[in-house]
């Protein structure tokens, strides 16, 4: 199965209405706008060669962070899997305020960018919320915005920044389109290798459709959408327990498909290219989210004297994704010293 992205077929301004939690407002310090994505869906149930694959176009929305003076270097920005571009607003605008030009946007079927799709055993087009039809199509849609940030920051160094299960896309993308014109990664609370459960019964996820949909491993307590294995503070927790954007659940497609990217990143990983590129790794001690000691391993793969590991204690009860810690500072300045250095 094969996916084929465009670059940019249209590009505009796109208002988004407030949502509970984050703001959608266009007061994010960045100009929302959208892309569309041309993508091939496969029906692999059709006998008839003419009905075997259908073209359709996907809108992505992104926000761009344009500081008053670059100074040369652009983030892409990979969201995680519950989480969309608003959760890194916050953060956009620090980096701004630091002269770096920052893209975030919403991966297809998550956030604002339009839903997943597929092709029914009928040949009819289903689109679905948390439903991809191929992990390819993550790595495509990485692609269009590297060109998008060449084309409009000619002379500066691009970096691609992989939060959490974005850190997974970013290593696949560089393993499959290579590192030639990116100047780093970082990942922050990388998640390659995950030591959550998943919250449904083995037998129950095989005899489902591929489109059915399943909660996601990160788990509530308390109704407090996830928020407590993110942040303990305050304001934070309200924004993500309130957050209407949020991804709860996937498709049975999607975990199939996450499985077979992470078959591609364990067999392509050893002696590969990224040993070539500069990488920082953000961790935090205690990850409830996270297994360190796999992803340690991962690293020790490629690692050479560009390679730089960073622990963080993530808070008081170790939370995941930094921004929301007490590390925040922390985590923002061994992130401009990397950049700086490179």
């Amino acid at each position: 199965m094969k996916t084929i992205m465009l670059l940019i077929l249209s590009l505009f301004s796109a208002t988004l209405l407030a949502q509970n939690g984050f703001e959608l407002t266009t007061n994010h310090g960045g100009v929302d706008g959208s892309i569309t994505q041309k993508v091939t869906l496969m029906n692999e149930d059709s006998d008839d060669p003419y009905e075997e694959e259908k073209v359709i176009k996907l809108r992505v929305d992104y926000t761009k962070w344009t500081p008053k003076k670059p100074n040369g270097t652009v983030i892409i920005y990979n969201h995680g899997l519950q989480s969309h571009r608003r959760w890194f607003a916050s953060s956009a605008n620090k980096l701004q305020e630091s002269g770096i030009t920052v893209y975030a946007y919403d991966r297809i079927s998550s956030g604002t960018s339009e839903d997943g799709a597929t092709i029914d055993t009928f040949g009819n087009m289903k689109r679905k919320r948390g439903h991809i039809d191929s992990y390819e199509t993550f790595l495509d849609t990485i692609q269009i915005f590297v060109k998008l940030a060449r084309q409009e920051n000619p002379n500066s160094n691009i970096v691609l920044w992989g939060n959490s299960f974005g850190a997974k896309l970013v290593t696949a993308y560089i393993l499959k389109y290579g590192s030639e014109g990116i100047s780093s990664l970082i990942f922050s609370t990388p998640g390659l290798y995950s030591k959550m459960p998943l919250p449904f019964r083995t037998y129950q996820f095989f005899k489902a459709s591929e489109d059915a949909l399943f909660d996601i491993p990160i788990y509530e307590t308390n109704g407090d959408n996830g928020a407590s294995l993110f942040t303990s503070i305050p304001t934070w927790f309200e924004k993500i327990k309130t957050d209407a954007l949020s991804l709860r659940k996937i498709s049975k497609r999607y975990y199939m498909e996450t499985k077979s990217m992470d078959k591609f990143i364990q067999a392509k990983s050893p002696n590969s290219m990224l040993g070539a590129i500069p990488r920082l790794y953000l961790l935090v001690v205690n990850d409830p989210m996270m297994d360190n000691e796999k992803m340690v391993e991962h690293i020790n793969l490629n690692v050479n004297f560009t390679t730089i590991v960073k622990f963080y204690d993530g808070g008081a009860d170790h939370r995941h994704f930094l921004p929301f810690t007490t590390d925040r500072d922390a985590m923002f300045s061994d992130v401009l010293d990397f950049i700086d250095n490179q």
